[in-house]
């Protein structure tokens, strides 16, 4: 299935209100496409870019899309040192600043915890999915995606985040208590 047939599907609204479901192999949404692409750019025949190569203005159509965090491997320590506004806008507040364990997040704070930590472990990119479902009807997809930076090209210290936001539903909100998330990383 190419990937333009594959974000087709994801885009698909079905009968319920909900996005019709995705089959197939996970291919990559354009945005993390992009990040990725750009990431790779930035490598220069590294393992992965320091914080330094990444320059907003290059990517200016995806900061909204963007979290830059800071990570620590002993104690495992995630703080969320950037924000982008549609990144805010799912957690219903600004997260730059906050840690991983001060987000209330309905997701598994575990499943985070382990993707921050093979992308320490294994400087590279790490990608996913996170649904939000109210019964059988999917109301809200992000494809996302963790890129590894490093200040001294040796350990990963800090990270490039995508989060690409899909609604299936235009009265669904993410605070809806009554929607389950489940967050699933790519192998």
């Amino acid at each position: 299935m190419s990937a333009g047939k594959l974000q087709q599907l994801l885009m698909e609204r079905s009968n319920d209100g909900g996005l019709a479901p995705a089959s197939g192999t996970p291919a990559l949404a354009p945005r993390v496409r992009q990040l990725r692409d750009y990431w790779e750019s930035k490598q220069r025949g590294r393992v992965m870019p320091a914080r330094a190569d990444i320059d907003p203005s290059e990517i200016k159509p995806l900061l909204p899309y963007l979290i830059i965090a800071d990570l620590s491997a002993d104690p495992l320590r995630v703080r969320f040192r950037l924000a982008g506004t549609k990144v805010c806008e799912a957690f219903g507040f600004n997260v730059a600043g906050c840690w991983l364990e001060e987000l209330e997040l309905s997701a598994d704070i575990g499943f985070w915890r382990a993707q921050y930590g093979r992308l320490i472990a294994a400087p590279a990119p790490v990608y996913g999915r996170t649904t939000g479902m109210r019964g059988p009807v999917e109301l809200f997809r992000s494809e996302w995606a963790m890129f590894p930076l490093s200040s001294d090209g040796l350990r990963v210290d800090q990270c490039l985040e995508i989060e690409d936001w899909t609604k299936g539903s235009p009265t669904a909100r993410f605070d809806d208590d009554s929607i389950a998330w489940r967050a699933v990383a790519f192998e």
